[in-house]
């Protein structure tokens, strides 16, 4: 044997079989993550240009009126800044959050599922009514 044969065998003993998911599971998580990152992205795009437009707005104004009322232009350029990125980073911490509590959905219905295989057919009735009193 060769050594390139014997890494071509270990290469493909590590490829993930069709009964571990496969290449159909690793390219669908592939999808998966590419359109988060464009969802991700697009809303920070969105940000961006938000920020430049309110930023050139808030320059051309600051410009166009009395030294007195250009902190006035200024607090409401700020205000305006803020919501902007409040929202933003307000609606990505709740679809993380969002997606956190449903793992732990999953994984807690999971927990449940094989408890119950433990519980006796005689007990099941108990165990059910206990249940039902909390």
């Amino acid at each position: 044997m060769e050594a390139h044969t014997v890494q071509n065998v270990i290469a493909a003993e590590l490829q993930p079989r069709a009964k571990d998911g496969g290449v159909a599971a690793g390219m669908a998580a592939v999808i998966r993550e590419i359109g988060a990152l464009l969802a991700s992205s697009g809303g920070l795009v969105v940000v961006v240009v938000g920020v430049i437009a309110v930023m050139t707005i808030t320059t051309a104004s600051v410009a166009s009126v009395p030294g007195e009322q250009a902190a006035t232009v200024a607090a409401g350029a700020f205000t305006v800044l803020g919501t902007i990125v409040g929202a933003y980073f307000g609606v990505r911490v709740g679809a993380h959050g969002k997606q956190e509590a449903e793992a732990a959905r999953v994984a807690s219905e999971a927990k449940v599922a094989r408890l119950a295989l433990h519980v006796d057919k005689d007990d099941a009735g108990r165990v059910l009514g206990e249940l039902d009193g909390l």
